[in-house]
């Protein structure tokens, strides 16, 4: 049976399963294909190329087996200790970004950095930035930071809490932020069990788990986010679907002024943007 008969057996439709295909093929030749009329004749080691193949049909993600993932024009390593980073996250950036046209040297904290890839972005488009990126797993830190020595982008890491705020006040105490930026764990906890194999089994549960209801970073963010920014400084937030509303409330409830959501291409209200001053 071929690679692209048995991922469609495992869920893939025809297109899916014929991209994933090639690019495991690519991954285990070296050789890209466009320049080939014969690319299977290519293979050296079936069986190798069997055991990537097996792996996919078991669930697992193909950025993990590529130990790779694009983001904005660059390119991420991840592996199971980080989220891979998704299309909807460069919304995030762009939010950020946007708002960020006028200002010079502005200080932006990613919290909740995973790979990297919100932070390293900001630093490689914005190179006049003092970036932090903090991070509680060690394992997912040292992903982030040698994408950084990687992509030669400038951003200090520094090792998280689950209070999420206190390695602010350890390490910057002096500081007031510009930005604050995170695309924090929003899954309701009971919903994780529910979610693709891919992603319930192989992504990280500490990047996944937002608490009962799945706000509860949220609602520490509300509560103390504005204790780190400046008088004209902003929060920038992504969402899980049907969230926007709940979490606009719980900012707004604290003091913040709220803009109109950023939707994603399926229509979800993806980005929260909440400002320091009411």
């Amino acid at each position: 049976m071929t690679a692209r008969n048995r991922l469609r057996q495992s869920g893939l439709d025809e297109r899916e399963s014929a991209l994933v295909a090639r690019k495991l093929l690519d991954f285990h030749t070296q050789v890209a294909r466009a320049a080939l009329l014969f690319p299977e004749e290519t293979v050296q080691n079936p069986a190798e190329l069997e055991t990537l193949l097996a792996r996919l049909e078991r669930g697992e993600p193909l950025p993990h087996i590529l130990r790779a993932m694009p983001f904005w024009e660059f390119e991420f390593q991840v592996s199971s200790d980080t989220l891979i980073p998704r299309p909807e996250t460069e919304l995030l950036v762009e939010a950020v970004l946007e708002r960020l046209e006028n200002r010079q040297n502005p200080r932006i904290c990613d919290l909740g950095t995973g790979s990297g890839a919100i932070a390293i972005t900001l630093a490689k488009v914005r190179g006049d930035a003092q970036i932090c990126a903090v991070e509680l797993c060690d394992k997912a830190r040292a992903i982030a930071e040698q994408n950084a020595r990687q992509l030669g982008a400038t951003v200090q890491f520094v090792a998280g809490a689950p209070d999420w705020f206190s390695p602010l006040e350890t390490h910057f105490p002096a500081h007031k932020w510009d930005v604050l930026v995170s695309n924090p764990p929003y899954i309701a906890s009971a919903e994780i069990e529910t979610l693709a194999t891919s992603v319930r089994e192989f992504e990280p549960r500490l990047a996944l788990d937002g608490g009962a209801d799945g706000l509860e970073p949220y609602r520490v963010f509300a509560a103390r986010g504005r204790d780190f920014l400046n008088e004209s400084g902003f929060f920038a937030l992504e969402l899980g679907a049907r969230q926007f509303g709940d979490v606009a409330q719980l900012f707004r409830e604290s003091g913040w002024r709220v803009e109109a959501p950023t939707h994603d291409l399926a229509g979800i209200e993806r980005v929260l943007v909440a400002h320091n001053t009411a």
